[in-house]
């Protein structure tokens, strides 16, 4: 199994029983949190070098191939909700879902987290200092 298989109907079906109701996108200490995601806004004085996340309190380098998708499945009780994913080649990583009623929540949730990526990366760019994509241990 690849990590990208990890999110499929069941799994992603077996997860959202825990949630009750969506979390969020919300700022908090200088970033934007998705559940265990965390996206830090780059100011132009910030003393990062590359572009990175935060998957629960570990930094990671930010690569050119991860956005946040939506994926469409069906809750243990029957009903239709949406999971954002923040996906890349090798991996995808849970942020939260939406009951499918609140697609278009969801979709604008997504689309200001890879609006955020987007800025975070141009950053480093625009720096000269983005470097190639890896993992920072």
């Amino acid at each position: 199994m690849t990590a990208k298989d990890f999110y499929d109907q069941e799994a992603l079906a077996s997860l959202a029983k825990v949630f009750n109701k969506p979390m969020t996108a919300h700022y908090e200490a200088g970033m934007w949190r998705l559940g265990s995601l965390g996206i830090p806004m780059t100011p132009h004085d910030s003393p990062q070098s590359r572009a990175t996340y935060l998957r629960g309190s570990l930094t990671f380098d930010l690569r050119d191939d991860m956005s946040f998708i939506t994926i469409p499945f069906v809750r243990l009780d029957g009903s239709p909700w949406i999971a954002i994913v923040l996906r890349s080649s090798d991996e995808d990583l849970f942020g939260t879902c939406y009951p499918a009623s609140e697609a278009d929540e969801a979709a604008r949730v997504a689309a200001l987290m890879n609006q955020t990526l987007d800025e975070q990366r141009a950053h480093f760019r625009n720096r000269g200092e983005e470097k190639a994509p890896r993992r920072v241990p």
